[in-house]
């Protein structure tokens, strides 16, 4: 199906509220949902921490556990919310630590994952969070959208909806077409039929670390042309940076 087909399509077209609103009033109605979200998620992150307490050599727990604090460090300032954000991060450098076997974290660890989420907890709860969370999270776009002569397609790949829709509607307020994808296999599919202008790639996916950089690299041997990738991912060390300039990355956000 052609661009121009597409842009005709009922899902284009149709009367829903949503879609007929502006750039800035979608991405509220995207925070406010975020915002209904997050209590659930910080119960679910408890709950995945009650089951460590009770058995600590649970690793298919911690890294459960782990896997949820990455998405909410990557989502939550992506909403306006840099204080869950941090607090994510921080548990989360502690939990992969105990995965990882860092002995440096050998006194106290349990102690101090603990004393995270209790920061963590206490930022998802903070009502002068939220409010400065909205100001910040409605100036991250304009209140109607760019134009371009010609539309750019982009691919976005990222397994938290969250933040994948929030970084779709961001992007295609500047004139791009976008399409997001949360499953990598999808992702693979959608590339073989139609190459995008540029990929958006998170880093860590359920099938590993680094199972976005490894679509990446696999899919450069067949495209026909170079495709710019911005690799997304709260990872900061030094050995994963190098992985994926060696994947072909262009900027690491």
């Amino acid at each position: 199906m052609d661009r121009d087909k597409r842009k005709e399509s009922p899902a284009a077209a149709g009367a829903s509220p949503f879609l007929k609103a502006t750039p800035r009033e979608r991405l509220r109605e995207l925070r406010e949902k975020y915002i209904r979200s997050l209590p659930d998620t910080i119960g679910r992150i408890e709950a995945h921490w009650s089951r460590i307490l009770e058995d600590r050599s649970n690793r298919e727990e911690l890294s459960s556990l782990c896997g949820m604090l990455h998405m909410l460090a990557g989502s939550a300032p992506s909403f306006g919310f840099s204080e869950v954000g941090e607090a994510s991060r921080g548990a989360e450098t502690l939990v992969r630590g105990i995965l990882d076997g860092d002995a440096t974290l050998e006194d106290g660890r349990w102690e101090r994952i603990e004393a995270a989420l209790d920061e963590l907890l206490a930022a998802s709860v903070t009502s002068r969070c939220e409010e400065l969370a909205g100001r910040r999270f409605e100036e991250s776009v304009p209140d109607s959208p760019f134009t371009r002569k010609e539309e750019k397609l982009i691919y976005i790949v990222d397994d938290d909806e969250s933040l994948l829709q929030g970084l779709a509607l961001q992007i295609g307020c500047f004139g791009f077409e976008v399409r997001a994808f949360s499953r990598i296999t999808d992702f693979r599919k959608s590339v073989m039929a139609e190459e995008p202008a540029a990929i958006i790639m998170d880093l860590m996916f359920p099938e590993g670390q680094s199972a976005g950089a490894d679509a990446v690299a696999s899919l450069r041997k067949q495209l026909t042309r170079h495709v710019p990738v911005i690799f997304i991912s709260q990872l900061d060390d030094f050995t994963s940076r190098l992985n994926r300039c060696a994947r072909g990355a262009t900027p690491i956000l």
